[in-house]
């Protein structure tokens, strides 16, 4: 479902910003496609424990269906950087959504696609001067 988005600078301030609004819980949201480009939408985090885990709403699949590129979420309690949970990856396996993770402690970011490998994972890291 992930196609060749590039996670630009605007998106992954978005992402952040929406992280520093609960700095002591996990955020989610999703990456859409539509005429304008991608947007970064957040959601509310339905876990019975925000602090841990995160949940997106029941419909949220269903709702954005073939212009949901992503699911992305925040870690914030954690003692090294770039971490992906078995959770994360079993999860971005079993809906076939690529899964962003914004690690608010370090300002460093992670991707695990289902799909396989895009071009555009290097951006997650790198942005050429304009």
């Amino acid at each position: 479902m992930f196609s060749s988005v590039e996670l630009s600078v605007g998106l992954k301030q978005k992402i952040a910003e929406h992280a520093q609004l609960s700095p002591e819980q996990e955020v989610c949201g999703v990456i859409l496609e539509d005429e304008y480009g991608y947007q970064a939408i957040p959601l509310p985090n339905q876990h019975p424990t925000p602090a841990t885990d995160f949940q997106l709403p029941v419909d949220t699949l269903p709702k954005y269906g073939d212009r949901l590129r992503a699911v992305y979420h925040s870690h914030w309690e954690e003692s090294s950087p770039a971490l992906l949970t078995p959770a994360d990856i079993i999860n971005a396996r079993a809906t076939g959504v690529a899964s962003i993770v914004y690690h608010t402690t370090f300002d460093q970011w992670d991707l695990f696609d289902p799909n396989g490998l895009h071009p555009f994972f290097a951006s997650l890291f790198y942005h050429p001067p304009p």
